[in-house]
């Protein structure tokens, strides 16, 4: 897909940094563009920024990614709000700064929660409409320490590298399935 106007996008983490960018970008050139984020304050004020430039709406929702129920409901009142879903941006995702030894054992499952299986539960939540109507396009925002191993990244680096979701999401599709 290369228009992207008129298209609706949802950005995951998009209240800051390359998320908040991204929404940008995708509402410059005329989407409709849903922001998820567990930082409420935060995506409050990017809305508003966002929604100051946009032509088309921009959305909010609170979201935390580590919480599948919290993903399906978001899901459904994003595509309740706006229409069904085109460009999917899985971008949340967390760092710990630590080393994997020095992790307590709830932060491990939580960046797996984040950076792992929110992928799936994104990709469940939205794939089924994108397949019906033979259109939409899902776009995973990980690092490059998935690729090379970096100091003090931890167990984020191993998991950045699993950019595989969308490999496998991409071999589902081509099965049969619709091609988006």
């Amino acid at each position: 897909m290369s228009e992207i106007a008129g298209r609706h996008a949802v950005v995951t983490g998009g209240a800051s940094r390359i998320g908040r960018l991204m929404a940008a970008k995708l509402a410059a050139r005329g989407a409709s563009v849903a922001l998820w984020d567990i930082d409420q304050p935060n995506l409050e004020r990017a809305v508003a920024e966002l929604s100051a430039a946009a032509s088309r709406p921009v959305r909010g929702f609170v979201c935390d990614v580590s919480d599948r129920e919290q993903i399906c409901a978001r899901a459904a009142e994003t595509a309740a709000a706006g229409g069904p879903v085109d460009i999917l941006i899985n971008n949340a995702g967390i760092v710990s700064g630590k080393d994997f030894l020095e992790l307590p054992d709830d932060k491990i499952a939580a960046t797996f929660a984040i950076n792992v299986l929110a992928l799936f539960w994104t990709c469940k939540a939205f794939l089924p409409s994108m397949i019906e109507r033979n259109r939409g396009h899902v776009l995973t925002i990980a690092s490059a320490s998935g690729l090379i191993g970096v100091a003090r990244l931890g167990l984020f680096d191993r998991v950045a590298n699993f950019l595989g979701v969308n490999s496998s999401m991409d071999e589902f599709v081509g099965r049969g399935h619709g091609r988006p």
